[in-house]
């Protein structure tokens, strides 16, 4: 994946607060067009060299001024879920998943009721049907977990974390933001994206 790498052709040098904003602004909106599981891989390899020396600088600077506050945490979070929706994703391809689907109940692998398990722990709004934006689907009495819907809940989480670090950066204060780690729930339960999200399934 080379869109990313071609925007910043030095990624070790990419260390600023605005370079990892619109790294994470380019992850988002290519997201939202479109992505394969695997570009979606290779594209957050290249994030990663770009926000992760902004995130390692010492938080000495946030006093300084140099990191607006909040602006940190931010970034952080929409990383972090950027990171969780991939760790998501690949329970498509583990030899557990009904297509797009795993079974909370039932025999499957660990990893792939680990999976299920930790995305339900961080976002218990999201326990209820597909139907109603939640990201269970029952068949037969079985309940089973939807993977492409679950990813597109993080993923419009992490576009909500870009946008909040944007405007803290465009403001240079913390009025509109938050330091609330990640996740925070969005109230409505209802998914930006349409039903594929965006994503290349």
């Amino acid at each position: 994946m080379v869109f990313i790498s071609i925007v910043f052709s030095n990624p070790s040098h990419a260390q600023s607060a605005k370079e990892a904003v619109m790294a994470l602004e380019k992850l988002d909106a290519r997201c939202q067009s479109g992505i394969s599981y695997r570009d979606y891989s290779s594209a957050l390899v290249d994030i990663e060299y770009i926000v992760n020396p902004y995130l390692e600088e010492d938080d000495d600077s946030t006093v300084k001024g140099k990191h607006p506050n909040g602006l940190k945490s931010s970034i952080k979070s929409a990383m972090e879920l950027f990171k969780f929706a991939k760790e998501v994703w690949s329970g498509k391809y583990g030899n557990e998943a009904d297509g797009d689907f795993l079974w909370i109940n039932g025999s499957q692998s660990q990893s792939s009721k680990n999976i299920a398990e930790k995305y339900l722990s961080l976002f218990p709004e999201d326990n209820r049907s597909a139907d109603v934006g939640g990201v269970i689907d029952v068949v037969a009495g079985r309940s089973r977990f939807y993977i492409s819907r679950a990813v597109v809940h993080i993923q419009n989480r992490a576009s909500d974390k870009v946008n909040e670090a944007s405007k803290i950066l465009e403001r240079g204060s913390d009025k509109e933001g938050s330091d609330k780690a990640w996740p925070n729930k969005d109230g409505s339960g209802k998914s930006k994206r349409d039903r594929s999200g965006g994503f290349a399934f």
